[in-house]
């Protein structure tokens, strides 16, 4: 579950709001960045339908898992309200 939040697109623009940018755009990640990411409430079925597209994702090794991604960011918009 955690591993499917932390790679969508929602947690990035979150952390791109909190995070200091390098002089060449990347993120400065620091651990109190790290730590206040806002997890939101999950029932046990959207964990585990998270869970399981983020092992897909795994098992694909990141190769043409596009699908998977836009499912992930959908579920986790809806889990902050969005």
């Amino acid at each position: 579950f955690l591993l499917a939040l932390l790679n969508s697109n929602q947690v990035w623009e979150y952390l791109g709001s909190v995070c200091p940018k390098l002089p060449n755009g990347a993120l400065m990640l620091q651990t109190p960045h790290i730590l206040n990411i806002p997890i939101p409430p999950a029932s046990e079925a959207d964990r585990d339908a998270l869970s399981e597209i983020a092992r897909m994702c795994l098992e694909k090794r990141g190769q043409n898992v596009r699908l998977e991604e836009a499912e992930i960011n959908r579920r986790v918009a809806a889990l902050y309200g969005a």
